[in-house]
């Protein structure tokens, strides 16, 4: 049997085992880390490159890196939330990647987006929050 057709004979269980990792043998604090900072080395060897590209993906990028691992972060410090408000590592990715990409651009057009990207007005706040905050545009 194939390995294709054999990933659609398995039972729920197993594929949920499968994508579900132990926190004693995978840190994701290491590969959020690695990642950004290979990107980031990444990003600026492309940037001295004669050729014609955009900033916007690669900063978008390290910002997202940036926002997840400070939400990773504080998901650790405070697992249960704050109060009865549940903490997303993804929605402080998203805000991180609209924080960078809106100080590198200066453009508002960022916030909106970001909404359309996640299908969700709920991030509108703290996305215009974050890039008030690193415009300085009070």
């Amino acid at each position: 049997m194939s390995g294709f057709t054999q990933s659609f004979s398995q039972s729920s269980d197993d594929i949920i085992y499968r994508w579900t990792t132990d926190a004693t043998t995978y840190n994701h604090f290491y590969a959020l880390s690695g990642f950004l900072v290979v990107n980031f080395f990444l990003v600026l060897i492309c940037i001295g490159f004669a050729v014609p590209a955009s900033m916007f993906v690669p900063t978008f990028v390290i910002g997202a890196c940036c926002g997840r691992i400070a939400g990773e972060f504080i998901y650790v410090l405070f697992p249960s939330g704050l109060g009865n408000i549940p903490i997303y590592p993804g929605l402080y990715a998203i805000v991180g990647a609209a924080a960078f990409s809106g100080a590198v651009t200066h453009s508002i057009s960022i916030a909106i987006i970001c909404c359309e990207a996640t299908g969700q007005l709920s991030s509108l706040i703290p996305i215009l929050v974050s890039f008030m905050v690193v415009v300085g545009s009070f």
